[in-house]
């Protein structure tokens, strides 16, 4: 990439999938700090993210935040209600992340996905070099 802008936002489109994606927030970097933007490289990325990636691998399952109410300091015990609306909110989060994965499955199947399509490196240019070998993807 020949510009500092477009290296900038693959950066953080990177650093978003990790942070947000993976809930690595232990890994956040600023994109600025006392009004002056970070330049690409000193954004973590090469030296930290990746290599936590590697060590970690993806997740197997997605992080989900469903829309929540606030949790708040409490006066006393909680109300029925209330324990049955948390109740709820986690068997309503468990039950997209199923159908999440199952819709990953089914498309896995029909040949429209492939979770570890975005894991292999970049395909190689074209060249002399290279007719004839076979290359796996």
């Amino acid at each position: 990439m020949v510009s500092k802008t477009a290296k900038l936002e693959v950066v953080k489109f990177q650093i978003r999938i990790c942070v947000i994606g993976f809930g690595w927030k232990d890994l956040h970097h600023p994109w600025s700090e006392q009004g002056v933007d970070f330049l690409p490289e000193q954004l973590r990325l090469c030296d930290v993210i990746i290599p936590e990636q590697k060590k970690c691998g993806v997740p197997k399952k997605p992080k989900l935040e469903l829309p929540s109410w606030k949790h708040m300091l409490q006066l006393g015990m909680k109300a029925a209600d209330v324990e049955e609306l948390d109740d709820r909110y986690e068997i309503e989060k468990e039950a997209a992340i199923e159908s999440a994965l199952q819709h990953r499955e089914s498309l896995e199947a029909e040949g429209l996905a492939d979770r570890h399509e975005k894991m292999q490196p970049p395909r190689p240019e074209v060249n002399e070099e290279i007719i004839g070998l076979e290359l796996e993807q």
